[in-house]
């Protein structure tokens, strides 16, 4: 099997990382899962490790499979990490 697109690295390896850290996250409501996200961009950007620019291209990717509801919340919450 050709792995040259994913780095050298198994597709199957991500596939179960995501996995792993959306089973951390399934029981949080919403108030709790957005407090953590905005600890983990705080830390991010306190350690310089904060992608602005990697977070645009992501949520522009996805915008187009939103509903203008998840939209205009992705907006939202992406206007207050930055």
């Amino acid at each position: 099997m050709d792995f040259d697109n994913f780095g050298g690295r198994n597709p199957q390896d991500g596939m179960d990382a995501f996995a792993d850290i959306a089973g951390q996250y399934e029981s949080k409501n919403e108030n709790e899962l957005m407090s953590e996200l905005l600890r983990v961009t705080a830390e991010q950007k306190a350690s310089g490790s904060f992608d602005a620019e990697g977070m645009r291209r992501t949520a522009a990717s996805i915008m187009p499979m939103l509903t203008p509801a998840q939209a205009e919340k992705l907006m939202r919450i992406m206007n207050m990490i930055g």
